[in-house]
């Protein structure tokens, strides 16, 4: 644990609780903006296991790991605060659904990230399409692989190369994780089947799984990004907030696409949210924070504080804000590379509220397991089996 205090302390202090650097900035302006309220931060790198042991509660919580039914239990309803303070109607508003619960509100979002594939190019062409889907890939390959006494020299991409884009593309195939009564993880089979499924048959577009093995072994020890731009390869994969909080010079050179399917895309399920624990000393303050942080003009004005320290930052807490108006609206105005580039709400497709550890269980668990199960390594159990033994391991 490491504490950041901004100030003295204060008989007036807000104490916050994060998992989130990239608040930062907002509570520096808040703090600056006011006298009535401190905001003192405090990181804790697991919000819901420190929640639950903690004799002092925190006045606010801001965190990625604290939407599963446990943890949101443990906060205030914001109902009455947001029929008073906000504009309901401003939120994304299936991502604002994911909050709630029993007909009650106790979490609110805050920021989100898409997923996002880059290839070598100049500025967008107007009436180039933003999104660009798994079999658009599959099908440019065709014509940018090439193949040298039997062996390939260009390859624009495979699914088996990062982990991370085969999960994406997964849930391209509908692979969605739940949080059933009991708290664990649940998940269409067919869904995960069907992923699978097309994730072998991407592999055998260029020869199957020995070929893509020694184009990797041969060619890919660069960094992707260098990859592409020499134009080894086609494509790379990246989240919204890592590629846009680049420096323009380290994206010289490239364009990108969101990566979804037609007039569909899925926001990455590492959603910030805001909640006011019970039991919280300071409801008052840790309100008027939250007044102050779902405003436009103050994320118009942490944007433009990032910006203009030159921190590698992206957005709204690190990601695209979860008021549509600041998201379509002034969010390209920061980042012109954006111009153009904003889906429409419509398009977005917000994660449910996710289980306990899941963001970890994917990492640790879920993208090795798939990996293996593409590439048809043997497997010593089932997805559910190794999910649930893995939770076994864990304290809470």
């Amino acid at each position: 644990m490491a504490i950041v205090p901004l100030v003295g302390c204060s008989p007036t202090a807000v104490v916050l609780w994060t998992d989130v650097p990239d608040i930062v900035p907002a509570v520096e302006l808040y703090n600056a903006s006011q006298e009535e309220h401190v905001v003192e931060l405090v990181f804790r790198a697991d919000l819901a296991s420190a929640l639950r042991l903690a004799e002092n509660k925190p006045d606010l919580v801001i965190g990625t790991s604290i939407s599963d039914q446990a943890t949101a239990r443990m906060m205030q309803p914001l109902d009455r605060f947001m029929r008073r303070e906000l504009d309901e109607e401003a939120f994304y508003a299936d991502l604002l659904a994911s909050g709630a619960g029993n007909g009650r509100q106790y979490l609110l979002p805050v920021s989100f990230n898409l997923p996002l594939v880059y290839f070598a190019g100049g500025p967008r062409d107007p009436h180039t399409p933003i999104m660009i889907t798994p079999q658009e890939i599959r099908e440019r390959g065709a014509s940018f692989n090439e193949n040298r006494s039997d062996s390939w020299v260009r390859l624009a991409y495979s699914p088996v190369w990062n982990p991370a884009f085969l999960y994406q593309f997964l849930r391209t195939s509908g692979f969605r994780a739940r949080e059933a009564e009991d708290g664990a993880p649940t998940w269409r089979m067919e869904a995960l089947l069907s992923g699978i499924s097309s994730a072998r048959e991407w592999l055998t577009d260029h020869g199957g799984l020995e070929a893509d093995r020694a184009f990797q072994e041969r060619y890919l020890y660069d960094p992707q990004i260098e990859l592409v731009r020499r134009g080894r390869v086609a494509y790379g994969y990246d989240t919204s907030n890592r590629f846009l909080s680049l420096s323009d010079a380290r994206r010289a050179g490239l364009s990108f696409r969101w990566f979804g399917n037609e007039n569909e895309i899925k926001a990455l399920e590492r959603v910030v949210y805001v909640g006011v624990p019970s039991g919280a000393r300071s409801r008052r303050g840790a309100e008027r924070f939250l007044a102050d942080l779902f405003t436009l003009d103050r994320q118009a004005q942490i944007m433009e504080s990032a910006l203009r320290k030159r921190a590698s930052v992206f957005g709204v807490a690190g990601g695209f804000s979860s008021l549509w108006r600041v998201t379509e609206r002034h969010v390209p105005r920061y980042y012109p590379q954006l111009e153009g580039m904003i889906p429409p709400a419509a398009w977005l497709h917000f994660p449910p509220a996710q289980p306990r550890h899941w963001m970890t269980i994917v990492t640790e668990v879920v993208e090795p397991w798939v990996m293996r199960e593409v590439v048809e390594a043997p497997q010593t159990r089932d997805l559910e089996s190794s999910v649930r033994t893995w939770l076994m391991q864990q304290e809470d």
